[in-house]
């Protein structure tokens, strides 16, 4: 239906919902996770799952190089920098479960509505294992954020 306009529909959304909900100290603060966590590590994911794997196939729906969707691997930027805001503000567990499920989930609708519209094409794959997937990757990025601690110093500032 948006054709090649959907990758910078989501990028665009993320990024307006980013600075909505997250004040700018904690989006200066997460920036390096937003574009490591987010940019690099949905560029590494989708080569390997389209390009070494063959699990996915994406056909419009954003600008690709080398079958990646460029917009649509971007809008993880302000998401990742959302959910490390998010989590950065949880005390309790059920919180932060809340945070990956909930990111995760979105992964995986996201997924599944480029399968309706004709631009993603699966191989072998499905999307509870997308979800899967993305709860795995959420679940190390707030690891990662725990273990370098930078949850708690953004809680003290």
């Amino acid at each position: 239906m948006l054709g090649i306009f959907t990758g910078p529909l989501f990028f665009f959304v993320g990024v307006g919902i980013l600075y909505i909900l997250v004040p700018k100290k904690g989006i200066s603060r997460f920036w390096g996770m937003g574009l490591v966590g987010g940019l690099g590590l949905a560029l590494v994911l989708t080569y390997l799952m389209h390009n070494v794997f063959g699990y996915w196939s994406f056909f419009g729906g954003d600008i690709a190089l080398a079958g990646m969707p460029l917009f649509l691997s971007a809008a993880w930027i302000p998401l990742v920098i959302l959910y490390c805001y998010w989590t950065s503000q949880s005390n309790e567990f059920y919180q932060i479960a809340l945070a990956i499920g909930v990111f995760a989930f979105f992964a995986a609708v996201v997924h599944w509505y480029y399968l309706r519209q004709g631009m993603l094409v699966y191989v072998g794959w499905n999307v509870l294992y997308t979800f899967t997937l993305s709860l795995i990757i959420h679940a190390a990025l707030y690891y990662y954020l725990y273990v370098t601690k930078r949850l708690g110093e953004f809680q003290q500032s």
